[in-house]
């Protein structure tokens, strides 16, 4: 006979079991890096095939160009206390391209109407005081850390733009010393009408965009809610503060099973001129997940007021540290 104890604890565990195989949208955290593992500076990324735990980053390998990425702790890191950085020694490079995954969930199989969160820390210092970036009205920018996979591929762009919402020269020409961020989804085509989508939340515009800082660290926060139908949305998280948002769009490619077989960095740097000067390029606490309340535990949004929830709508004022003086 079973005693009702056990019955008890069977029954948690049937409960438990179909939530995990039944339910799509089960709250998961796909990947998590934030270096505190007990490497020490200077030592190389680990990658996905030998990693004890599944997580690496892989480059060289995997066709980018060197350097390997390594463990950082020479500044204050904005998640514990380390940290992980390419330091780029030789001009006119034109990527350090990176596939980062964890071997043990990854590819991702997506679920139309989730939503999945990309988070990270990002901070550029240059060397010599040489900008990374070009400014002016032309191209000069990153297509930075990237969700791509089978029918995905979406993008947190960095640096300068010319094409913003569809409309040739529409981005501001970005301050001295200075660089801005932006949305991209440059395979797929899904929203012709779009293809770079630049800020359009909390006061800002393409005319009118974030100012960003070298040496200084932010955090970043994407959105995708997965849709092969004009269902789907983005959002873009800067520092806590919503920047960009568009909704009723598609976010997936149709006819294919969506899936992120890797998070993707370092593909292009200053495209299309790859003429960036040496320079770190540094990151913290990258994140892949489908449950909200993982961006806020992770302290992505300590920027803003209070951590505003997803579908929340912007307040037109444009914090201080992003304005263009």
């Amino acid at each position: 006979m079973i005693s009702l104890k056990n019955k008890n604890l069977s029954i948690s565990c049937f409960l438990f079991a179909s939530l995990i195989l039944y339910d799509p949208a089960y709250a998961t955290i796909y990947f998590y890096f934030d270096a505190e593992d007990g490497n020490i500076a200077g030592t190389n990324l680990p990658l996905p095939a030998t990693a004890p735990n599944g997580l690496g980053f892989c480059g060289t390998p995997c066709g980018g160009l060197p350097p390997t990425g390594t463990y950082g702790s020479s500044i204050s890191a904005p998640q514990g206390n380390m940290y992980f950085e390419w330091n780029i020694t030789s001009p006119n490079q034109g990527n350090v391209r990176n596939e980062v995954k964890n071997r043990l969930t990854f590819p991702v199989s997506l679920s139309l109407g989730t939503t999945y969160y990309l988070a990270y820390w990002m901070r550029f210092d240059r060397k010599n005081g040489l900008d990374i970036w070009q400014e002016g009205s032309l191209q000069s920018s990153d297509k930075g850390v990237e969700l791509s996979g089978d029918g995905i591929r979406w993008t947190t762009s960095r640096g300068q733009w010319t094409e913003c919402r569809g409309v040739s020269g529409a981005f501001m020409a970005n301050a001295d010393h200075r660089f801005t961020v932006w949305v991209g989804n440059p395979t797929y085509h899904l929203n012709p009408s779009l293809e770079a989508y630049g800020p359009n939340q909390s006061g800002y515009s393409c005319s009118n965009t974030p100012q960003l800082e070298y040496e200084r660290w932010y955090s970043v926060v994407l959105g995708v809610k997965v849709a092969i139908d004009a269902t789907g949305s983005i959002q873009y998280w800067l520092d806590g503060t919503k920047i960009i948002e568009d909704t009723g769009i598609q976010t997936a490619a149709s006819g294919i099973s969506p899936t992120i077989s890797a998070i993707n960095m370092g593909g292009t740097m200053s495209q299309p001129a790859y003429d960036a000067p040496p320079h770190y390029r540094r990151f913290d606490a990258l994140m892949l997940t489908n449950n909200w309340q993982d961006i806020v535990d992770g302290g992505y949004l300590a920027g803003a007021v209070s951590p505003p929830p997803p579908d929340s709508i912007s307040t037109p004022s444009i914090p201080s540290e992003f304005r263009l003086e």
